[in-house]
């Protein structure tokens, strides 16, 4: 079984400051925003699933080109490193295994472990769960230095955003 360690430290501390910068431009807090954080999160992983297209049983048409599916999966870590930012103890490393389970099983099971977050966000629920997201880079076989990539693309997007009043 196909085990690594992803050390992302450095992704929240960019996050950190993304998100410092939008609470400060939009005059919220952390707290005010918490709930918006976990249905971003789900609706992100959705526009992930909806371009990978696994549950699409009546459509004949292929999943989209892989960075396509890079992005939008970039775009729910962007939520999930949010949401870990509002836990004080999370971890930065995670070491992770590629499931073996089909692309629908797994899609349920992530849908089913962010609802537990909305139940309980404590560190152990987070970890849990971001730990499952990050084990699915390896079955869509995006590499650290990929994802890492394409964060940093669409950390410059969302600031343009933020400048430009999206």
């Amino acid at each position: 079984m196909k085990q690594l360690t992803f050390d992302i430290k450095d992704l929240f501390e960019k996050q950190s400051e993304l998100d410092a910068f939008i609470l400060g431009n939009h005059h919220l807090t952390r707290k005010e925003t918490n709930k918006k954080r976990l249905i971003a999160v789900t609706v992100e992983f959705g526009e992930f699933l909806n371009e990978i297209r696994a549950f699409k049983f009546w459509s004949k048409k292929p999943s989209s080109p892989k960075d396509v599916i890079l992005e939008e999966y970039v775009d729910a870590l962007h939520f999930f490193l949010s949401i870990g930012l509002g836990i004080p103890d999370h971890p930065t490393i995670y070491k992770i295994t590629k499931e073996k389970h089909d692309r629908i099983y797994s899609s349920l099971k992530m849908y089913s472990l962010i609802s537990e977050l909305n139940k309980k966000l404590d560190t152990k629920t987070y970890t849990k769960a971001f730990s499952y997201f990050l084990s699915l880079s390896l079955e869509y076989n995006f590499s650290l230095k990929e994802i890492k990539n394409a964060y940093m693309s669409k950390l410059q997007v969302n600031y343009n955003r933020q400048n430009n009043n999206y």
